[in-house]
């Protein structure tokens, strides 16, 4: 366990500037839940800006890998959206 502790401290240390202790105030704030779906997650996945390197939000790995799926582009989620809405068995 204690192995596993550090391995994460050193991966948000060296990949995101962020301390264990800053990742778990991360987890508190946004009440041990994904940003993106809201559900319960363990553990949450740091995203942020590929391009920029800039910390969004603590995410579910469901959550993570689609907008990793999307290469982080706005416009293809739109767009997965718009043909989603347009051949709904309910609409």
């Amino acid at each position: 366990m204690f192995y596993l502790i550090v391995c994460k401290a050193w991966e948000l240390k060296h990949r995101y500037g962020l301390s264990l202790g800053e990742y778990h105030e991360k987890v508190s704030k946004q009440g041990g839940r994904c940003a993106i779906c809201r559900q319960e997650a363990k553990p949450l996945v740091v995203d942020h800006d590929h391009a920029t390197g800039k910390i969004r939000a603590l995410l579910c790995h469901k959550c993570n890998r689609l907008l990793g799926l999307v290469n982080d582009d706005p416009a293809w989620l739109r767009a997965a959206l718009e043909y989603h809405s347009f051949y709904r068995e309910d609409a």
